[in-house]
């Protein structure tokens, strides 16, 4: 058995008022009952994480590495579905130590630590489509469009994760200086405060991220003179991650927390993503695990709006103006 847990949301977040403190660091386990284990997603997760040292013992040509950046991305989005569930407390039924360290070590293996994905992403939730979290938007009134397009597309092929790694450095500034970059990120005071004061979360995920940047440097090093194969694997993960982070908000309606799209997936990429690709679902129902999205989107008569791949892709059509912006760009 790798993982086993399912739930029921027997208690729908109010979003419009739960606060980034509730969400956070108050974020409730609603009673699970005993069903399907995320096996395809977990057996993908390791194949990321062998992958990263294996393949480069095997020496081979142009077509490894082209396999090792396949390898990254297949497997990527996978790994983080792991991770997410561990997020929001739902990898193991109400054991919220076993959840933190299921995530701790799978964040470790992603490259970043587990309380920063774990702020970053809840941040995200109960800020969905405000001014901060609608990256496809700028206002041509303070930035011309290539300034937004290069920052854009620097996100979006890879940025985003790299910035995630690097975050494993920017940990080790002064608590202060910390303190000062989160509230820019538009988390209030206290929100700052506690995510860097709170049960030692600072000190955790200084741990957490030495520990990434070592795995990193580890794989590095097994790999020999071919330690670029490496590279290629990490970019592999950083462009699936990058990519998907905004895919299921692209040009949705600035309307709140519940404004996402749901993709059209196939049975065994569903098993992958943990049925992420319900995600106005899971923004409806944040507590909600990863076994009960079919059903409640049968249960509110959802519709898928884009098939999977064609809602990743019609990212590259590039930042657009604010809705609320006249001028043109």
């Amino acid at each position: 058995m790798i993982f086993s847990y399912s739930c029921h949301d027997t208690a729908k977040h109010n979003l419009e008022t739960a606060t980034l403190e509730d969400l956070l660091f108050n974020h409730s386990d609603s009673p699970m009952r005993y069903g399907k284990r995320p096996n395809a997603a977990a057996v993908a997760a390791v194949v990321s994480v062998v992958s990263t040292f294996a393949i480069p013992l095997l020496h081979g040509g142009a077509w490894l590495y082209t396999l090792a950046v396949l390898i990254g991305m297949l497997t990527a989005s996978s790994h983080w579905a792991l991770v997410h569930e561990a997020i929001h407390n739902r990898l193991f039924a109400n054991r919220r130590r076993k959840n933190l360290l299921a995530g701790r070590l799978l964040s470790i293996a992603f490259g970043a630590p587990f309380d920063v994905l774990r702020f970053g992403h809840l941040f995200h939730h109960r800020q969905t489509r405000s001014a901060i979290d609608a990256g496809e938007f700028f206002d041509p009134s303070e930035h011309s469009r290539l300034r937004a397009t290069v920052t854009y597309y620097a996100r979006l092929l890879g940025g985003l994760y790299i910035a995630e790694v690097i975050g494993c450095v920017v940990l080790w500034l002064p608590a202060a200086l910390l303190k000062l970059i989160v509230r820019r990120m538009g988390a209030s005071v206290e929100a700052a405060s506690k995510f860097l004061t709170q049960d030692g979360t600072l000190r955790r995920a200084r741990v957490d991220g030495l520990a990434a940047i070592a795995f990193i440097g580890a794989a590095l090093v097994a790999g020999q003179e071919d330690w670029d194969m490496v590279v290629a694997i990490l970019a592999g993960r950083a462009l699936t991650i990058s990519m998907l982070d905004n895919a299921f908000h692209y040009g949705a309606a600035l309307s709140g927390p519940g404004s996402a799209w749901n993709f059209r997936a196939p049975a065994w990429l569903a098993s992958l993503l943990l049925n992420g690709h319900l995600h106005r679902i899971h923004h409806r129902h944040p507590s909600a695990c990863w076994t009960d999205l079919p059903r409640l989107f049968k249960a509110e008569a959802d519709r898928c709006d884009y098939r999977y791949v064609n809602g990743v892709v019609r990212q590259l059509r590039g930042p657009m103006v604010h809705p609320l912006c006249s001028a043109g760009g």
